[in-house]
């Protein structure tokens, strides 16, 4: 999803997560930037960091992941790539 700043693309990935969540199903939303400079699971509550891992044991669902901020991890001159 692609907009200008402020139009509720955030809000709007925080909202179709809950609402998988609600369906029972696995989803996640990720903050690239914070990514970008640490784990995963230190983004995350307990209770997603719970719903990860029986995501990951369950070894045959299918799980979303929303990724946000591609424009602030690239202000932040922020990389994936490993040294």
């Amino acid at each position: 999803m692609v907009s200008e700043a402020g139009a509720g693309e955030t809000y709007e990935c925080q909202t179709r997560v809950e609402r998988l969540f609600a369906a029972g199903e696995p989803a996640f939303f990720v903050e690239l930037a914070a990514l970008a400079t640490g784990e995963l699971r230190r983004q995350m509550t307990s209770e997603q960091e719970a719903r990860l891992d029986a995501w990951l044991a369950s070894q045959s669902d299918m799980a979303t992941f929303f990724l946000d901020s591609i424009d602030e991890l690239k202000l932040t001159r922020g990389s994936f790539e490993l040294l």
